[in-house]
């Protein structure tokens, strides 16, 4: 009986010893150095702010979160009062992200009134501030780098619907060759 005492006390205190935060107890030795664990999701629009022109219209601005970790944002800009149409792509810059994988901040900010073929993506368009309601812009998301794995979208603009339901333009493609289709089919319009 008194051993099985004096083991329980020595547990105790071998328990006791072990919580105490002592040099070596409490270390993480699982780290494999990878970062913080994701966030299981798709990666989704939350939030887009500003959405256009910047107060001195020199400039279309667009900034968005997205709920866990995109690994690619792309703002395109379509002039849907033409047709054929215009449109442009640019690849939005990752800004900030939460450490544990729950946000993502991504933005891009477009000189704008270039002349056609100097525009350059990411950095400048030829589309103009004073011509901004004639304009829809669409802010895809993806999963992946490559953009393959498009997980939300957001339309809003001059007119999202057409974009939507792939009416527009009529001929199917645009001055560039793109093909809307069913490319927007899954977006929500945020007007």
């Amino acid at each position: 009986m008194k051993f099985a005492q004096i083991a329980l006390v020595a547990g105790a205190l071998g328990l006791t010893l072990a919580c105490d935060g002592g040099p070596g107890v409490g270390t993480d030795t699982f780290d494999t150095g990878t970062g913080p664990t994701p966030v299981p999701g798709a990666p989704l629009i939350q939030i887009i702010n500003p959405n256009g022109c910047n107060g001195g219209g020199s400039a279309f601005e667009f900034g968005i979160e997205t709920e866990n970790q995109a690994g690619l944002a792309i703002l395109t800009i379509w002039d849907t009062t033409f047709n054929p149409s215009f449109d442009e792509e640019h690849l939005m810059s990752l800004t900030a992200t939460d450490p544990d994988g729950a946000w993502d901040q991504w933005d891009v900010s477009l000189t704008e009134g270039v002349s056609l073929g100097n525009q350059v993506p990411g950095q400048s368009t030829v589309f103009q501030c004073a011509n901004e309601n004639a304009l829809t812009f669409a802010i895809e998301v993806s999963s992946d780098q490559a953009g393959t794995n498009v997980t939300d979208c957001a339309v809003f603009g001059d007119d999202p619907a057409q974009l939507i339901n792939g009416t527009w333009p009529t001929e199917g493609a645009n001055t560039n060759g793109t093909v809307i289709g069913n490319r927007f089919a899954n977006c929500l319009n945020w007007n």
